[in-house]
């Protein structure tokens, strides 16, 4: 889901800053950025942490907060979804879907508006994933800069926006563990799973290494695809890239005796309109566990963090709403983006005895730290036990 300022990573911002036509020459427009350009300076950008840190990540918590916090100042038009419920189908088959989102910011230079596409059955004439970002001036309206990054810029800003999330829930929970003496936050993470094995679980983790989230030698990433085969070649795409950290993990696939409940983080990348991911495929954390759990088992999960990013047309869903009931936390980008299109589309709760859970969006206050990115927000339950602690102090 796009957030509503600039998908553009700054670094890339930049170099179209540069490659801005001088004032003493007459305009050239639309400047055409070829993807292997855009990719080039992604790849450049992965290979520094504090880049990452810094261009990927806050640049994402910024606009998770203007949206959030600024609405008169950012733009909210509606996502056109071709291929999809309600609309017809297009030739490249049932799952495919070209998505239109159209954003600006008030008082900014550009209007942004980009085209992604993918999903479709054909497999000889339908690549994974593309599409375009075209850039406008907001002044003269005109088409200044098209990149042609066939999807890339999509994978990378999904992948950065998880991440982010994701490494404040691991700072949270590393921070929990220090006073039993955990001295930095790998420690927590001992396995991470994956629902899907395209382009885009790839890159959650390649953000995952890239934000300084996980140790790829220190965990282990399960993997549960269509079929046993489609695992193997996630896992022998994952050995044989030509990227050096592709090639640290260590690779299991899914299986029903352990499922996903050794993981502490897990990402949903699917376009299923059906579960992938209910409640007895993880162990839930001992916060969230009965009393009549045992102790051994209630050890043994120090959180559990699930990224759900595949649901993002309406009537697609991965996550079973009995696990989303008994989730404490349960942040979205934007919660009337979220009732629309995502795990928390209104309809799901009609037949249930259960009430929709309550939303948080990453941008509100006191959600995340902005100083050093440590989720702060917390459920009703865990807040209970705060207010009983600090009344017995």
């Amino acid at each position: 889901m796009m957030s509503k300022e600039s998908p553009l990573p700054l670094s890339l911002t930049s170099y179209l800053d540069r490659s801005r036509d001088s004032p003493s020459t007459p305009p050239t427009y639309p400047k055409v950025i070829p993807c292997e350009k855009i990719e080039s300076i992604l790849m450049h950008l992965l290979e520094s942490k504090e880049l990452v840190q810094s261009l990927l990540l806050e640049s994402q918590a910024i606009s998770y907060r203007k949206m959030t916090r600024h609405p008169d100042q950012c733009s909210n038009l509606p996502i056109q979804t071709i291929g999809q419920v309600p609309n017809p189908e297009v030739l490249a088959g049932k799952s495919a879907q070209m998505c239109i989102k159209t954003a600006y910011v008030a008082n900014d230079t550009v209007i942004v508006s980009k085209m992604a596409a993918g999903g479709g059955d054909d497999p000889i004439h339908v690549s994974p994933n593309t599409g375009t970002v075209s850039i406008y001036d907001q002044r003269s309206l005109r088409l200044t800069h098209l990149l042609c990054d066939e999807g890339l810029l999509t994978e990378v800003r999904t992948a950065a926006a998880g991440a982010y999330v994701t490494r404040g829930a691991v700072l949270r929970a590393a921070a929990a563990a220090a006073t039993s003496g955990a001295s930095i936050h790998y420690n927590v993470v001992r396995k991470v799973g994956l629902v899907g094995g395209g382009v885009q679980a790839i890159w959650q983790l390649r953000l995952l290494i890239a934000s300084d989230t996980v140790d790829p030698s220190n965990i282990m990433v399960v993997v549960k695809t269509r079929s046993e085969e489609s695992a193997r070649q996630f896992i022998q795409t994952m050995a044989q890239s030509a990227y050096p950290p592709d090639r640290l993990f260590q690779f299991e696939i899914y299986n029903e005796t352990h499922r996903f409940t050794q993981c502490q983080i897990i990402y949903t990348l699917t376009p299923s309109r059906s579960i992938v991911l209910k409640a007895d495929d993880v162990m839930l954390p001992s916060s969230l566990l009965s009393s009549s759990t045992s102790s051994s088992v209630e050890s043994s999960q120090p959180f559990l963090h699930i990224t759900a990013i595949g649901s993002d047309s309406p009537g697609k869903c991965e996550i079973d709403t009995n696990l989303l009931d008994k989730a404490d936390i349960c942040l979205v980008d934007l919660e009337s983006q979220s009732k629309e299109r995502g795990e928390f589309q209104s309809y799901r709760w009609e037949n249930s005895h259960s009430k929709p859970p309550k939303l948080l969006e990453v941008g509100q206050n006191n959600v995340m730290d902005e100083k050093n990115g440590i989720l702060l927000a917390r459920g009703e339950e865990q807040q209970q036990q705060l207010q009983q602690q600090h009344s017995e102090w």
